[in-house]
């Protein structure tokens, strides 16, 4: 290993607390305080064309200025000199040197030297001074009491200003980045699709179900128009099987009559003799057998009249299981096609369109931001120390900026629940939400601008407890 040790370079080292000037080339301008000859640390010009700039510096109610080149670094909002010549160094080096030395010095907004000569100050008394002591004691008093009344007036305003935050204070509690909210909710695509139709414009009234937006995709389309053609086919050939059973049926007496013949000429051939001593009657039972059989429905050979039936009943069934599948896929097809249909889900408005028509969309994409039709509200964030201390019903003040006035309106607690700080998502604790005490949905929906700043203080009402105590 090869260690070298090397002085630290002053010039480059130390930094500085005093004006300069940078504009940047899009005509920003940026104040700093401070740089060192290494660079300049400025904040907030990370999103802007800081590579080249005009650097000023102000001396003696004149300004030095010459071009700069910047570059980052690793250090947070620190900012190198690059390509700086000779003279653009030495004249930054004079004002590093003399300020470090202590010849110069930051005044305000502008550096000045300090060894500039200074007017003699004479010693003696002036005529003025004689003047104002032979002026006699009566001047003195009306001095002192000016000088009494100027200190009482001024400790009364201290005082009562300091008085004011401390009451202030004690006396209310100051939710943590509250916002106007609204009951909004974001429509998304459902699937691939194109805007078909904006049946709604953004901002009219609409009731829960009415239609916002259709979207159509025409794969889904043209394979729904193939089912239904597919499904007339196969309803057509169910009623054609159909008609063939219930024309094979008409047969049946005819085939019937068949084994009826057989069972009389069976009884024909017998005597009633044998019939009362039950002798020799095998044919006569297997005719009868074979005529219940018959009426059963069971097949004696290939192609007989049952066997027919059966192989036109199994054919039916086969129809009508495919008549079954294809409506179940043209359900199945409807209900997607029914999914882009867009409806309101609830009464309100629609507030703004991210979408046009004939756009095309992919699953997920934003469509709309929808409002339901309820009052917006304030909502801020509070420890859960001060658990204790906040009540539904709670009086509270809503103050926010309205056209450059500052405008207050009386409000009370009406949620509270429980949620992380926004700007500390390690931290839990109450998210309280107030609303404001008279007034209408339309008329905070026209005086509260969604997700605009405001400052909301919950009062204890300290005086109100010792009022009731009194």
């Amino acid at each position: 290993m090869n260690i070298r040790h090397e002085r630290p370079m002053p010039d480059m080292a130390f930094r500085m607390k005093a004006p300069l000037g940078l504009t940047l080339r899009d005509g920003t301008r940026v104040r700093i305080d401070d740089w060192s000859m290494r660079g300049i640390k400025a904040h907030d010009i990370f999103d802007k064309d800081f590579q080249q700039g005009v650097l000023a510096i102000p001396f003696q109610g004149v300004v030095l200025s010459f071009p700069v080149q910047l570059e980052p670094t690793d250090e947070p909002d620190f900012y190198e000199f690059r390509n700086m010549n000779g003279r653009q160094r030495e004249t930054l080096a004079l004002f590093y040197r003399n300020l470090l030395s202590g010849k110069m010095a930051s005044t305000a907004d502008m550096i000045t030297s300090l060894d500039t000569p200074v007017d003699l100050v004479p010693m003696e008394e002036t005529e003025a001074e004689r003047d104002a002591r032979a002026g006699g004691a009566g001047a003195r008093k009306r001095k002192a009491a000016l000088s009494l009344a100027l200190y009482v007036v001024l400790f009364l305003l201290v005082f009562g200003y300091l008085g004011s935050l401390a009451w202030t204070r004690l006396n209310t509690i100051s939710l943590a980045q509250p916002r106007f909210v609204a009951p909004t909710e974001v429509l998304n695509a459902p699937k691939p699709a194109f805007v078909k139709e904006i049946v709604v414009p953004a901002g009219r009234q609409v009731a829960m179900g009415d239609v916002l937006v259709r979207l159509s995709d025409p794969e889904a389309e043209a394979a729904l128009d193939e089912i239904r053609f597919e499904i007339d086919g196969a309803e057509r050939a169910l009623a054609q099987i159909v008609a063939r059973i219930e024309d094979h049926k008409r047969g049946r007496p005819a085939a019937r009559r068949t084994f009826e013949r057989t069972l009389r000429d069976a009884i024909a051939e017998r005597s009633p003799f044998d019939f009362t001593s039950g002798r020799d009657l095998g044919r006569v039972r297997q005719a009868q057998r074979d005529l219940a059989n018959f009426d059963l429905g069971l097949s004696f050979a290939p192609r007989d009249f049952n066997d027919q039936l059966a192989q036109f009943r199994a054919l039916e069934e086969e129809r009508r299981q495919v008549l079954r599948q294809l409506r179940r896929e043209r359900g199945n097809f409807k209900d997607a096609m029914d999914a882009l249909v867009i409806a309101a889900p609830a009464a309100g408005a629609v507030t703004e369109y991210a979408v046009q028509e004939d756009q095309y969309l992919r699953i997920g994409s934003e469509l709309l931001t929808f409002e339901a039709d309820a009052p917006r509200v304030a909502r801020g964030w509070l420890d859960d120390r001060l658990a204790g201390s906040v009540y539904l019903g709670m009086p509270a003040t809503i103050r926010f900026n309205q056209g450059g006035e500052r405008v207050t309106y009386p409000a009370r607690v009406s949620m509270l629940e429980a949620g992380m700080n926004p700007a500390a998502p390690d931290r839990f604790g109450m998210i309280v939400t107030v609303e404001a005490i008279g007034m209408d949905r339309a008329e905070t929906r026209r005086v509260f601008p969604v997700n605009a700043p405001v400052e909301v203080l919950l009062d204890r009402q300290f005086l109100a407890g010792l009022r009731s105590d009194g």
